[in-house]
C-alpha cells in the first residue's frame, strides 16, 4: 500500500494533476480570562485579515479615546489639552479606518459604528474640554437640549446661574451616595473657597454636563456577538479559561 501511494503522488507530480493537500494553521488571542486557539485555512482568510478582525473587535474594548476632557481637582486645570486630544484623535481614527476586517456585512457595519462613536466621543471631549476656559464653546452641543438647558447654559452664563447649578448637582449627587453628609461638607468647603466660581466650573462641567452628554454617545455595546461572528472565521476553537 505504501509504494501504491508513492506512485499516485509521482504521476500527479508528473502528469500535472492536481493533488489535494489539507492546510491549516491557528490563530490566538485573549479575553479576560480566557485563552483562544483557533484553526484556520489559509488558502481562505489570511492571518492578517483575521488579526485585524480581532482588533477591531477589541476597539470596543474601553473608551476609544483616553485624552481627559474633564478634571477632578481645579490643580489639574492646567493639564487638560487640547492638542494632544486632536493628536490622538487623528492616530485613531487612522488606525481604524486602516483596518481591514472579514469582508462580511457584520464586521463592514461595526467598523462604521466603532467610528460613529469615535467621531461623537471626539466631538464631545473637545467641546467639554474648551469651555473649561471658554464657556461658549458649549453652544456647539446645545443639540443635547436637555444637557445644554441643565448644564450648559448656567456654565455659559455663569455667575449665580453657575453656583445655583452646582447646589442642584451637588443635591443630586448627595441622593446616590453612600455618604451624602461628606457630600455636603467637600461642597461646602469648597463653596466657601477664593476658588468657588473654579471649583463651580468644574464640578458642572464634569458630573453635570459630560455625564448627561456621554449618554448620547453611540457606544457599541458587547453584546457577544462580535466574537460569535468571529469564531465562524475558523474551522476549531479550543480554549483555556481560568476561574472567575
Amino acid at each position: 500500500m505504501k509504494k501504491l501511494s508513492t506512485l499516485f503522488l509521482f504521476l500527479a507530480f508528473a502528469t500535472g494533476a492536481p493533488a489535494v493537500f489539507a492546510q491549516s494553521a491557528t490563530f490566538e488571542w485573549e479575553d479576560v480570562l480566557c485563552t483562544f486557539k483557533g484553526t484556520y485555512d489559509p488558502s481562505k482568510i489570511s492571518e492578517a485579515r483575521i488579526r485585524e478582525t480581532r482588533e477591531l473587535i477589541d476597539f470596543g474594548v474601553g473608551l476609544p479615546l483616553q485624552t481627559d476632557q474633564t478634571v477632578f481637582d481645579i490643580s489639574d486645570l492646567g493639564k487638560l489639552d487640547a492638542d494632544a486630544l486632536d493628536a490622538e484623535y487623528k492616530t485613531v481614527r487612522q488606525k481604524l479606518e486602516s483596518l481591514r476586517p472579514f469582508d462580511n456585512a457584520y464586521f463592514r457595519d461595526l467598523k462604521q459604528r466603532h467610528l460613529k462613536t469615535l467621531d461623537a466621543s471626539y466631538r464631545l471631549k473637545r467641546i467639554t474640554l474648551l469651555a473649561h476656559t471658554k464657556p461658549i464653546t458649549l453652544v456647539f452641543g446645545n443639540n443635547h437640549e436637555e444637557c445644554f438647558s441643565k448644564w450648559g447654559r448656567p456654565v455659559i452664563e455663569g455667575g449665580q446661574s453657575l453656583l445655583g447649578a452646582w447646589r442642584r448637582l451637588t443635591d443630586e449627587q448627595k441622593k446616590i451616595n453612600a455618604s451624602p453628609e461628606g457630600v455636603e461638607a467637600r461642597y461646602l468647603s469648597r463653596y466657601n473657597s477664593p476658588q468657588r466660581d473654579e471649583w463651580a466650573l468644574v464640578n458642572v462641567l464634569g458630573f453635570g454636563w459630560w455625564n448627561c452628554v456621554n449618554d448620547s454617545i453611540p457606544y457599541v455595546e458587547n453584546d457577544g456577538t462580535a466574537d460569535e461572528e468571529f469564531r465562524k472565521l475558523f474551522t476549531k476553537v479550543e480554549s483555556e479559561c481560568d476561574e472567575p
